[in-house]
């Protein structure tokens, strides 16, 4: 599982980079990772304001997401998302929620 972790964010630059919270097995619902990200505004603020950001996800070639946000107001999960792994690899946090959604819930956390 680690592997593929790291296969799907090789490509992410270390000096862009932003801890994100990732369930990345729900087959047993046990596996918690930390990884490392650049997603870009609103995502990158969204993630320093809040309290936790997980993006859960499965599959392989196409992958099933959704984000949770947890802020000191409130926690919010997100509609499901389907897409390719490619554009998941790319951008993970910013394919599986709406980037306006982000917006609001990072005015919400000022």
């Amino acid at each position: 599982m680690k592997t593929h972790i790291k296969h799907c964010f090789k490509s992410i630059k270390p000096a862009l980079i932003l801890p994100i919270i990732l369930l990345s097995n729900m087959v047993d619902g046990k596996s918690l990772d930390t990884i490392n990200s650049h997603e870009g505004y609103p995502y990158d603020l969204l993630i320093k304001r809040s309290e936790q950001v997980k993006l859960i996800y499965k599959g392989k070639d196409k992958i099933t997401c959704h984000v949770e946000v947890k802020t000191k107001q409130q926690t919010w999960k997100g509609e499901v998302y389907s897409t390719k792994a490619e554009r998941f690899n790319q951008s993970p946090l910013a394919t599986c929620m709406d980037r306006d959604l982000a917006k609001s819930i990072l005015k919400s956390t000022f």
